[in-house]
């Protein structure tokens, strides 16, 4: 197939398209300038489509294209200075998504793969529940309720759409350069500081980027032989702890990580401080995935541990410093 992959040198992108290409497809890449930062040999050709939005221009982009992976997305900002942050979100996450989505339609595009997120659902489980594909949404973030616009806008646009339709909903994603609370921890960790994390046993479901990618590729070896759509939450098999994620990270680093336990209520007052209810919420609560529904409908399993990945992931962090 003839694959755009917009968002293309973003963080999942990058580890995605020298995929794509071993798999045999050949590549559109969508950026917003096109300044000679993809650095890939083989069927490839690079589209700038410039600030993505409700009136960007993808018809060039799109030209002969088979199918779109959509990847473009406004995630992890640690220190927001939008001064209309839902705003912001919205214009990239959902306007630009479904201008997108309306333009492949338009061109005859049979098959459309978005990322989502699992913020989609909420910031946290119950202690013993996960979230699963029936879950109802409720976002609690400007991030989750953007990526919520786009799936119901998606939805509302696929009513008169004969192609294929997958929305992907991954939790935290693993790997080197990755943003938000990993790349949060993996400062916090570079410090020669004691961290008040020891002891912490919430459980909460990351992907690792290799497994998302194996994801997207299942997604597309079912695409080739019948159409099918549908929402569906993909997780790495096993839920970790903050303890295990920054230990993990470290061991990754060749260290140990410098932890020692504090009350839980003065922990989440530190964090209160730190980042506000969201980040008391990520680092101290739990967020199970269940994706036993896309397991069944495109035969995937993920591969790789999180915890390996972590281990890696602090490998190649600290060789890349």
């Amino acid at each position: 197939m003839k694959i755009l992959v917009s968002g293309a040198d973003g963080f999942v992108g990058r580890h995605l398209n020298g995929a794509l290409l071993a798999a045999g497809h050949s590549l559109k890449l969508g950026v917003r300038v096109d300044r000679g930062q993809i650095d890939l040999s083989g069927d490839v050709e690079v589209a700038g489509v410039g600030n993505v939005g409700a009136e960007t221009d993808w018809r060039g982009a799109l030209d002969g294209v088979d199918c779109v992976i959509n990847l473009v997305g406004r995630a992890h900002v640690l220190k927001e200075d939008a001064s209309d942050p839902q705003k912001a979100f919205n214009d990239i996450n959902c306007h630009g998504t479904l201008g997108l989505f309306r333009a492949a339609r338009e061109m005859g595009v049979q098959k459309f793969l978005h990322l989502s997120s699992v913020h989609v659902l909420g910031l946290q489980t119950e202690e013993g529940t996960a979230f699963d594909d029936n879950t109802i949404p409720a976002p609690d973030s400007d991030y989750g309720r953007s990526k919520l616009n786009a799936e119901t806008g998606l939805a509302a646009l696929a009513g008169d759409y004969s192609g294929s339709l997958v929305i992907l909903r991954p939790p935290l994603i693993v790997g080197a350069g990755a943003r938000g609370n990993l790349e949060r921890m993996d400062r916090w960790l570079k410090k020669p500081i004691l961290l008040p994390f020891a002891g912490i046993k919430n459980r909460r479901t990351l992907i690792c980027v290799e497994n998302l990618v194996s994801a997207i590729l299942a997604v597309l070896n079912v695409w080739q032989s019948q159409s099918v759509s549908g929402t569906y939450l993909v997780g790495d098999r096993r839920p970790v702890s903050t303890t295990q994620i920054l230990q993990s990270i470290k061991e990754g680093s060749g260290g140990r990580a410098q932890l020692f336990a504090v009350p839980k209520f003065f922990l989440e007052k530190l964090l209160l401080l730190a980042g506000g209810e969201k980040l008391v919420t990520q680092l101290t609560g739990n967020l199970e995935v269940d994706c036993q529904g896309f397991q069944r409908d495109f035969f995937w399993q993920p591969q790789r541990d999180t915890v390996a990945g972590l281990i890696a992931m602090g490998q190649q962090n600290t060789a890349n410093s």
